[in-house]
């Protein structure tokens, strides 16, 4: 009776094969699908893939059928992406600019022309289809709410492109190469267990490109040169910011960033633009760099700073820039302050204020 059963499980074997790893060499662009279709794993957690890789192994992935609905963790550093006429992915939904009956449409391919296109023809009720079209090899899109855990990206890599990651809720680790020197916006969108990410090649950031992701603790940034609005936005857990390049912080850049109690500003920072650190309760104290000239409206208002010197090159503060900073208790303007907006330092429990003779008006 033990030989008969043993002999059944051997049989049926084949069938129900499981392999946790695979690894699959495209000699011949588009042949994911084939590949892995021969063989007899039916659960692969775990895929590396090296050679040329194109727009229907994408397409492949995203469908997530049979060999690989249960796919965890993707390594793809060993591939040469390949440019492809056929897009990878078409997303639908309503036109940013709100018309009634508008829709758009995005249409996303590899491609060397590294450009984006937008069409737009006239639609039902008065209101438009836009067309937008992303000929780009940064895998804008790629991977967007897909159920990953970790992401290998491929040696070389330029660019991370737009809502790449977009979505991914349970996507804890992306491996980044040294090539990489911009991330697009919306890049990692609301990617909610993101915890560690490294972007010591990052030179540009887009909008959003962090937005949301609330594991994510700290971000070095030791090239970066140029980030757009919202780069982190809403980054609960985020403790410590290191920026020794950047010229401008962007509005909204650390809004609502909780935890925040760290911050390394580039002696070349001339601006901090409105709401850039709104909210960031956690933030006790920051060094602002001499040749910072403009506070704009809202910047620090609701944070946690408990004093505040301004270097001598301040010469605006803008409209409730402070504003119900409720620790703030000590202050130290600029001696070239020219402007300081209205309630600039609204419910901050000040006790004395020096007014510098250059200063000209107070909101």
């Amino acid at each position: 009776m033990k030989k008969t059963a043993l002999l059944i499980f051997v049989l049926l074997l084949p069938l129900v094969a499981y392999c946790e790893k695979v690894k699959v060499n495209l000699v011949t662009e588009g042949t994911l699908e084939k590949i892995l279709t021969e063989q007899t794993v039916t659960n692969v957690t775990e895929l590396e893939i090296t050679g040329r890789f194109t727009a229907a192994d994408i397409i492949y992935l995203r469908k997530a059928e049979g060999k690989v609905a249960n796919l965890e963790r993707l390594d793809l550093s060993g591939v040469t992406l390949v440019a492809s006429d056929e897009p990878y992915l078409t997303t639908s939904g309503l036109a940013n600019d709100g018309l009634y009956g508008s829709t758009s449409t995005s249409y996303y391919y590899l491609s060397d022309r590294e450009e984006e296109v937008t069409d737009q023809t006239s639609g039902k009720m008065g209101g438009a289809n836009y067309h937008h079209y992303y000929y780009t090899m940064s895998l804008a899109a790629a991977f967007q709410d897909m159920l990953l855990e970790k992401v290998v990206l491929p040696e070389g890599m330029k660019k991370i492109g737009v809502n790449c990651f977009n979505g991914c809720k349970i996507l804890e680790t992306v491996v980044i190469p040294s090539s990489v020197e911009m991330i697009e916006w919306n890049a990692f969108y609301d990617d909610i267990s993101l915890t560690t990410v490294n972007l010591e090649g990052v030179k540009e950031m887009g909008s959003s490109a962090f937005s949301g992701c609330t594991s994510l603790t700290s971000a070095n940034l030791p090239n970066l040169e140029k980030m757009d609005y919202l780069a982190f936005d809403g980054c609960t857990a985020l403790t410590s910011v290191s920026m020794p390049k950047l010229s401008e912080v962007p509005s909204n850049a650390f809004e609502g960033c909780t935890s925040l109690n760290e911050v390394v500003l580039s002696d070349k920072v001339k601006t901090i633009r409105e709401k850039a650190f709104m909210g960031c309760t956690a933030l006790e104290a920051i060094d602002f760099p001499e040749g910072l000239g403009t506070i704009e409206r809202y910047a620090f208002s609701q944070s946690g700073l408990k004093s505040l010197t301004l270097p001598n090159t301040v010469k605006k503060i803008g409209d409730y820039a402070f504003n119900e900073c409720k620790g703030l208790a000590s202050l130290t303007l600029s001696n070239t302050l020219d402007s300081i907006g209205e309630s600039a330092f609204y419910q901050c429990p000040l006790t004395a204020i020096e007014f510098p003779a250059s200063i000209r008006s107070i909101g």
